[in-house]
């Protein structure tokens, strides 16, 4: 108990993206999504991590896939017209294009991202959210001392 008879609430970890409390975790405050500390199952915390590999390539191959279908065309309309030098213009254009968008992702940085997952309410749910693992880190170890301190 505080001064004047109201309890303090005691504050284990506050950034920008969130808050972790001796009552809750509240992600993006003051308006994200906000977790009881009692509604969670100690014994389910955990960290992992997710890519967005697959969708990132998905993105760069259609661009690329397009850029092949244009060099086609332009390769195509140079046999027809009987004009190589907008047949290789357009090989010369697709090419270009293919590797402005193919470079890129080859040199892309590293995409991981780190997620804290646990049972809330006896649901499965995507606690937390970032890039930095130490970050991630330290929300976690918030969470889990907050819980130990008789959350």
């Amino acid at each position: 108990m505080g001064a004047g008879g109201q309890n303090l609430m005691r504050t284990y970890y506050s950034g920008p993206d969130a808050v972790v409390t001796d009552a809750s975790l509240t992600v993006n405050p003051p308006s994200g999504p906000s977790f009881a500390l009692g509604d969670l199952d100690p014994d389910q915390l955990h960290i992992s991590t997710e890519s967005d590999f697959y969708s990132t390539a998905t993105i760069y191959f259609g661009i690329a896939a397009v850029t092949g279908v244009l060099g086609c065309l332009g390769t195509t309309f140079g046999i027809l017209e009987k004009n190589w030098w907008i047949g290789l213009g357009g090989i010369a254009v697709a090419g270009g294009l293919f590797l402005a968008t193919f470079i890129p992702f080859v040199l892309r940085r590293d995409d991981t991202v780190y997620v804290l997952r646990g049972v809330h309410r006896g649901v499965q749910v995507l606690l937390y959210k970032s890039a930095s693992e130490a970050k991630t880190f330290r929300i976690w170890y918030a969470v889990r001392e907050a819980l130990e301190s008789g959350c």
